[in-house]
């Protein structure tokens, strides 16, 4: 009798660092499917016919088409644990920026407008090609989801852990700490921003709190359990892991702490005009999980 657990890894709309995280997380991992774990379907690494069941279904990237649609749900009834795996699968990750337009606007200029594009055609194709969702949503908006792994993608800690406790049936958890939490640099002192500066156009204290220079890190309002790793490796915190525990809105979380860490006294409204982008800073991983989730078009 075969007493492994069957996993399948599925892939949406992605760029599949999710998958190579799996497979490069720790010999351990080697262990688990050589022993306890099965993969029976995962495209992006195999050739083998869909199952009609699973244990496991690890399930990676937004849901961008209507063809993801219909793929995460037949996969979600197929599967007894559900695994939304990396930012994209979580939070809608990067490619859910793209909720600030219309999927009529972003086709145009990805195929009309784009520099350097020719299009005899002058329209986007459509002949095979699967319909754009109006705009996308976390996984949990379209089915039930049992385990969530964040990151961008998910470290090897969380990786292990995770298949440990489907093992062992023991309880997956994620960090209540913030990145700020685990932070090498984090002295444990109120912070103070006395101004604002650009990331590759100021000189860096690799051994000082980014925040504390003026450097946008979203390291008090993203989750921990990354272990700071982009911070160690001398670039702040861009909010992958997304928002920390009983933190509802990542932006909104950062902006206050920024907030209250400015000397009003010191830094100028020209300083704040340093803050290019801020949408993009804020919500980079988060947007379609956020309060707004969406640019609202009225008319």
């Amino acid at each position: 009798m075969n007493s492994k657990f069957k996993l399948a890894i599925i892939s949406l709309t992605s760029c599949a660092g999710c998958e190579n995280a799996i497979l490069n997380a720790s010999p351990e991992i080697l262990d688990f499917l050589g022993k306890d774990i099965e993969i029976v379907y995962a495209p992006i690494i195999m050739d083998s016919p869909p199952p009609s069941s699973v244990d496991i279904v690890i399930v990676t990237g937004a849901v961008r088409t209507e063809e993801d649609e219909k793929k995460l749900v037949e996969w979600r009834d197929k599967s007894k644990i559900f695994v939304s795996f990396g930012s994209c699968s979580c939070f809608g990750g990067i490619p859910g920026l793209a909720n600030f337009f219309s999927s009529d606007t972003l086709l145009k200029y990805s195929y009309l407008k784009q520099l350097g594009t020719i299009n005899v055609n002058n329209s986007p194709p459509s002949n095979g090609i699967p319909n754009l969702t109006d705009y996308i949503k976390p996984l949990r908006d379209y089915v039930k989801v049992d385990l969530y792994v964040p990151g961008c993608p998910p470290p090897n800690t969380l990786v292990v852990n995770l298949f440990k406790s489907i093992i062992s049936g023991e309880k997956f958890t994620l960090s209540k700490k913030s990145v700020c939490d685990e932070c090498p640099l984090n002295t444990g002192k109120e912070k103070v921003i006395s101004k604002m500066r650009r990331w590759a156009f100021s000189k860096v204290d690799k051994d000082k709190c980014f925040l504390e220079q003026g450097f946008i890190c979203l390291g008090p309002a993203t989750r921990g359990g990354c272990g700071a790793r982009c911070i160690k490796a001398g670039y702040p915190c861009r909010g992958c892991m997304g928002p920390a525990e009983n933190c509802e809105d990542q932006a909104a979380k950062m902006i206050s702490a920024i907030s209250s860490a400015t000397s009003i006294e010191e830094v100028s409204t020209e300083d704040l005009t340093k803050l290019l982008d801020l949408a993009g800073t804020f919500y980079r991983f988060t947007l379609p999980f956020s309060i707004f989730k969406r640019k609202i078009r009225r008319g």
